[in-house]
């Protein structure tokens, strides 16, 4: 099926993966193919700063000793200069760019030209002056926090996000937000405002995933209140203009169904292996239809083990309802985030740590498993 991801998507490190062990996602699509399964429920389907100088250049200035400067014969350019120059260098604290610069400087020929470069690095150094004044004077107000906060948790929980862990998501966020017309985001000229608005988006996403990753783990706990997807969702809605979707529980299946699979995986490496499935996915299944139906494959073996939401008393809302205004664009974004082009690589150092940390027996019977059941997409 035509899609996001092509084969320049996917990691090469993926396919060095092949036949390391049996992928319990890529054998959720060869059960669908197989029709193992009965019909699924009834549900819709998963539709810094490069103008800064460096430290070394902004260094306080050391007192010159051992000089007079009247010195006589410090003729411009001449050998008496420079050699005081060098002396002087010496002393103070440059770095490599700023020493050249400053030998070009000593072979000036006369005050004229040396006023001139000097005019211009004062003037260099008045707008940096100016650019870090702005920047102290920017602060991120109450109200733009609060709809970063909203805008952030919302990427998070679409139904359609295609990479969690994908590098230029703080972007894709902050683009959503213009297109919404927050009127509290500094202009893109400002790029040192709005590099912290970057910046404060890129720490409520790692919040945010850290959420839902913890509720999502404590859901399958023994006895856990939010065993059931509804109760599971309704916890991460909490609080927020959000409203629970049929997707949002597909969503919320899927990802529940890799940390249960996927026992390697740790804090660095889990939504790697997420984003990972969900461009595989899309990249497996020939047809739209058919990846609706293995979205909803999760959902229906997620029901069986932990129960059906249509027996709880949490609600939903339809799509439609949701799909339009701001959550629309949100959602337009997020299908066009790409995964971390390194992830693939991650993963498989993971995962080789992970395996020789196995008892011997333990390894020799996954090797023998991936003989038996046959090779696989992936881990």
């Amino acid at each position: 099926m035509s899609n996001t991801f092509n084969d320049e998507n996917i990691d090469p490190a993926l396919r060095a993966m092949d036949n390391i062990s049996v992928d319990p996602a890529a054998n959720m699509l060869e059960k669908l193919r197989a029709g193992n399964s009965s019909a699924p429920p009834s549900s819709p389907g998963t539709p810094a700063n490069d103008d800064d100088m460096d430290e070394d250049q902004l260094s306080g200035m050391t007192p010159i000793s051992g000089f007079t400067l009247g010195t006589p014969s410090l003729t411009p350019g001449g050998p008496t200069l420079v050699a005081f120059g060098n002396a002087v260098k010496h002393q103070v604290k440059l770095s490599e760019k700023s020493a050249v610069a400053f030998d070009q400087f000593l072979r000036l020929r006369t005050p004229e030209e040396r006023n001139i470069v000097l005019f211009a690095h004062v003037l260099e150094l008045l707008d940096i002056s100016r650019r870090n004044e702005r920047a102290e004077q920017f602060v991120i107000s109450p109200t733009l926090g609060k709809k970063i906060r909203t805008y952030t948790l919302a990427f998070f929980l679409s139904p359609q996000l295609s990479a969690y862990r994908g590098p230029k998501a703080s972007e894709h966020i902050l683009n959503a937000m213009r297109d919404c017309k927050i009127s509290e985001l500094p202009p893109d000229s400002d790029t040192t405002s709005v590099q912290s608005v970057l910046s404060s988006i890129g720490e409520r996403a790692t919040h945010y995933r850290n959420v839902i990753k913890t509720t999502v783990a404590s859901s399958l706990q023994h006895g856990s209140p939010l065993k059931n997807i509804a109760a599971l969702t309704s916890k991460l809605v909490q609080g927020s203009t959000l409203k629970a979707t049929s997707q949002l529980y597909i969503r919320l299946a899927f990802i529940r169904y890799i940390m249960v699979e996927y026992p390697w995986l740790n804090e660095e490496t889990f939504w790697l292996k997420v984003d990972e499935v969900i461009a595989q996915n899309s990249k497996s299944c020939e047809t739209e239809k058919e990846l609706n139906k293995l979205y909803n494959l999760f959902y229906k073996e997620d029901i069986m083990k932990h129960g059906d939401p249509a027996t709880t008393a949490h609600k939903t809302s339809e799509f439609s309802e949701v799909d339009g205004g701001w959550q629309g664009v949100i959602r337009k974004h997020s299908v066009t985030v790409l995964p971390n082009p390194k992830g693939g690589q991650i993963l498989l150092k993971a995962y080789q740590t992970w395996l020789a940390a196995q008892p011997t027996e333990s390894r020799k019977r996954r090797r023998t498993d991936d003989v038996v059941d046959g090779a696989a997409e992936g881990i």
